[in-house]
């Protein structure tokens, strides 16, 4: 881990040094200067402006623009050279690299920065918030249609609600959870954003919503206090035969960086650059020393830094 760490430290002080030859070749951007656009993963939203916020105030000759939207449309930004880099909850595939190299881009580079996780809600009424894994695909793959399956503690046909169906959330359940399973559309419902998940669920008493972990995972956001308000959130075993089965775990920090929740994900800042401009600037700043105390901050597992877990509690 230590290891680990001091590289990530000693690449981010390499990016950061190079500006200044940079400048010198002409680049209309460097590591800490210049003016570009980079695509975020809606569901990685809060995180990233944290990380922006800190980036624009420490380099006042750098301006990043976010262009908030699905998984899928920032992937295909970054394959149309629309913008350097891409944050995400996955990394390129064999194909997307692959186009890519077509367009002379060989070593395209995907940096994890972070460990993130999928956060399952539930209506306040609703008192089915410990769920087995098993249970919890029944659901996302049709088998299980009404809460009358699931403990018995309610009746209504379950309506599963995304964020967006093109998002990185529904790609990872459909390929993590359901195992390829298709989703059963025929009760799925989509929203637009992570923030309309929880409005849409806090307001109806038979959905269940999937979002990223970040939107309720700074304690001390009262944005995610207030999001916290409206919803209950669900605890899950690991899946039958992995550690942590038959206990109930939840989206909380300690709990994902130990793997005993079992809807993680990792978050990569993919950049398209073949020198040391803007992007791999930013790229450096998430996994270097202050963007990975953004990161541990907001509630997530940075990729790098050190976590010093204390007096966990072991689910229910």
């Amino acid at each position: 881990m230590k290891k680990t760490f001091f590289l990530a430290l000693a690449v981010s002080t390499l990016l950061f040094t190079a500006c200044d030859r940079n400048q010198l070749r002409g680049g209309t951007d460097g590591a800490t200067f210049g003016d570009i656009k980079i695509a975020v993963d809606e569901t990685l939203a809060p995180i990233i402006d944290s990380q922006l916020m800190v980036f624009h105030a420490t380099y006042k000759d750098a301006k990043i623009t976010p262009i908030i939207g699905s998984e899928a449309e920032a992937i295909n930004l970054l394959l149309k050279d629309s913008v350097r880099s891409a944050i995400v909850t996955r990394d390129l595939t064999a194909k997307e690299r692959a186009a890519f190299a077509s367009q002379g881009y060989h070593n395209i580079r995907a940096l994890k920065i972070a460990t993130d996780g999928v956060a399952v809600i539930v209506n306040p009424s609703n008192k089915d918030t410990a769920m087995t894994y098993e249970q919890l695909r029944d659901i996302t793959t049709g088998k299980t249609t009404d809460w009358s399956r699931v403990n018995g503690k309610r009746a209504g046909k379950i309506e599963i609600v995304f964020d967006n169906a093109n998002s990185g959330t529904v790609r990872f359940v459909q390929d993590t959870l359901n195992k390829g399973v298709a989703l059963p559309m025929d009760h799925v419902f989509a929203t637009k954003t992570n923030a309309e998940v929880i409005e849409y669920v806090s307001k109806t008493p038979n959905a269940i919503g999937f979002i990223g972990t970040n939107w309720i995972s700074d304690q001390e956001d009262e944005t995610h206090l207030s999001f916290l308000r409206k919803i209950n959130t669900v605890g899950i075993t690991a899946e039958q035969g992995h550690v942590g089965y038959a206990v109930h775990w939840y989206p909380f920090q300690a709990h994902i960086a130990q793997k005993y929740y079992p809807l993680r994900r990792e978050v990569y800042s993919i950049c398209r650059e073949a020198r040391m401009g803007l992007g791999s600037g930013f790229a450096a700043f998430l996994a270097g020393e202050r963007g990975q105390r953004i990161i541990l901050k907001a509630g997530l597992v940075p990729a790098t830094a050190p976590l010093r877990i204390v007096n966990t509690k072991r689910g229910k």
